[in-house]
């Protein structure tokens, strides 16, 4: 895996994650 998809994947990540968190806040 190159480095610059470790990095597209720990974005994702984060994202995922604070989609996850915005979705929990309007529920």
């Amino acid at each position: 895996m190159t480095a610059q998809a470790q990095e597209l994947n720990a974005l994702v990540k984060t994202i995922s994650l604070e989609v996850n968190a915005s979705e929990g806040e309007h529920h």
